[in-house]
């Protein structure tokens, strides 16, 4: 798993979802 892709993961969530995937 890439450090990247978990900041981008959760930039996507609260972009597109609108809530915080804590």
């Amino acid at each position: 798993m890439s450090f990247t892709t978990t900041i981008e993961k959760r930039a996507d969530n609260r972009i597109f979802a609108g809530n915080d995937p804590a």
